[in-house]
Parts: C-alpha cells; structure tokens; sequence
C-alpha cells in the first residue's frame, strides 16, 4: 500500500464530493531515508544559520524557531515512514481487523480508484 503525504495544499472538504479528500502529494520516505535527510538538511542551513548569528546576535530566537520547526517537519516525516513500513507487515491486518469489527457503524473496505 502507498501511503501518501499531504501536500502544502490547503485541504478540506472538496465541494464537488461530500467526503474528504485523500493526501494527493509524494510517498512516504522510509525512516532511514528520512534519518539521512535530517542531516543532510540540518547540514546544508547551518552556514546560513551561523552567519544571521554572527551578524545578528539578536536573532537567536528566530534561528532556533527555525531550527525546530525543521527538526519537527522531519520528525513527521519519520514517524509517517515508520507508520507506513509497519502497516506494510503482514502483523498488522490482525489488529486492523479488529479495528474494523470494533467499529460503531460498519466500514466499507479500501476502495481502488478506477475498479469497478
């Protein structure tokens, strides 16, 4: 199964549908990959952070703002990566099952687009 992020697109209800709309931007990367990226990212803007730094020493706070925002938005990529690679184990259709006969209102199962 692919599982999809959010892209920076607002969302909401699509008025042409009556149901919410399913996360339409890039795969999941997988933990590890994400794990690599962080640092190459935290990398890459340290000279940029250093120099606003050095020249502005008032500006710490925004710096460190941006800082976690980033480690945050990585944070989220890995926990998504890490949601996706445990749905794909065989282990979890058990507790999903039971997920779906625990439900209130019966769920209808996943829908491929274009099958009939």
């Amino acid at each position: 199964m692919d599982v999809l992020i959010e892209s920076e697109e607002p969302r909401g209800r699509d008025l042409h549908k009556s149901k919410l709309r399913r996360p339409n931007g890039p795969p999941v990367p997988s933990p590890t990959a994400v794990a690599d990226q962080t640092g190459r990212v935290l990398s890459e803007r340290e000279p940029e952070w250093l120099e606003r730094l050095v020249s502005d020493p008032a500006s710490f706070a925004t710096i460190e703002r941006e800082v976690h925002e980033q480690a945050r938005r990585q944070a989220d990529l890995y926990v998504a990566g890490l949601l996706a690679k445990a749905t794909a184990r065989p282990e979890t259709a058990r507790h999903v099952d039971q997920v779906v006969a625990a439900a209130e209102v019966p769920l209808r199962p996943l829908e491929k687009k274009g099958a009939p």
